[in-house]
């Protein structure tokens, strides 16, 4: 006589492990760069069209054009070493949202996706060097000298994109890949292997910011903490401010696709 099945309370963790293996797979195969007819209803919209850089500060239309982006296989794609290098940003100003994105980045390579931006600042140099670094030069975008290089950087929040295994960033809490970089760690490991696409969330009301990656909540910040205050002393702005999204620029290779944005209530 066959044996009985276990009570049905005994089998949820097999009726998980199927839900488990169905919701990746259909994340897999959905479309990149849309919208689903529920998630219209619900306010969401693109900020990537997948082929335009349509909603963005075109960096072919900048002063001088910055050389630094491409579109490629349905994604915004950083190239390194351009003459000027600078991060992509929204036209749109946002405040009080929740923005999913996918990401990856090459072996040993790093990237970010900024927001409740309060600078940007921009040096020239031979070379693409940190700021501060000796022969670099504060100036404006549209001060660049013959042979020069130009880096413009946005000082805000920071979701930290970066391999992890290969990154030094990815020895300490701080910047690996989930963190409010240098302000909030990582509290987990989730991100995927270099050159695999993660799923990312970022969920940002009142006087809290949270962020997301591969399902898990990795990273939380008070927006009235002194680990902000020490870490960006103008942080008071943050509180009333809106601000656009800036994808980084970080002189290596890093894809983003999938951008999804909605408002939500304070």
């Amino acid at each position: 006589m066959p044996a009985p099945l276990p009570p049905r309370a005994n089998r949820a963790p097999l009726t998980r492990a199927l839900l488990l293996f169905v919701l990746p797979w259909a994340a897999l195969t959905a479309q990149p760069n849309t919208l689903t007819p529920e998630e219209r209803a619900a306010g969401w919209k693109l900020l990537f069209d997948g082929h335009s850089f349509q909603g963005w500060r075109d960096p072919a239309k900048q002063n001088p054009p910055n050389d630094g982006w491409s579109i490629e296989d349905g994604a915004l794609r950083t190239r390194p070493n351009p003459k000027i290098k600078d991060d992509l940003i929204t036209e749109e100003l946002f405040e009080n949202f929740e923005l999913t994105f996918e990401w990856r980045v090459d072996p040993g390579h790093n990237g970010g996706v900024k927001y409740l931006i309060q600078s940007m600042n921009c040096w020239a140099s031979s070379e693409l060097v940190p700021r501060g670094v000796k022969g670099s030069r504060a100036t404006q975008r549209t001060d660049v000298r013959p042979g020069e290089k130009l880096t413009c950087n946005n000082a805000g929040l920071e979701y930290q994109l970066v391999d992890d295994q290969r990154h030094r960033d990815g020895k300490d809490p701080l910047s690996q890949s989930g963190s409010i970089y240098k302000i909030a760690p990582a509290l987990s490991l989730a991100a995927r292997p270099a050159g695999e696409w993660n799923q990312s969330r970022i969920v940002l009301r009142a006087n809290t910011a949270e962020h997301w990656l591969n399902g898990r909540r990795v990273a939380h910040l008070d927006l009235q903490s002194d680990a902000l205050k020490q870490r960006l002393p103008s942080a008071a702005l943050y509180w009333v401010g809106v601000s656009p999204i800036a994808l980084q620029h970080h002189n290596d290779t890093a894809a983003y696709r999938s951008l999804k944005i909605r408002a939500i209530p304070d």
